[in-house]
């Protein structure tokens, strides 16, 4: 189960890198959707916080500007 989860984050991850956008989260509470949303919401942070690498600023004076 582990391991589908992790093919699912990672997947979604790229959709949003290849976009270029930082999507909003929700999910249900309480089932696999919602330990999917904290694992994607975990890996695009730790991505955003490295400025250096991040996939989704082409620019830094694009830091704020999301879609």
């Amino acid at each position: 189960m582990e391991a589908i989860m992790d093919t699912t984050v990672d997947s979604l991850f790229s959709v949003f890198a290849t976009l270029g956008t930082v999507p909003v989260i929700r999910s249900a509470r309480g089932n696999a959707a919602e330990m999917v949303a904290e694992k994607l919401d975990k890996k695009l942070r730790e991505n955003l916080r490295d400025t250096r690498n991040s996939l989704f600023l082409t620019d830094a004076t694009q830091a704020g500007n999301f879609r």
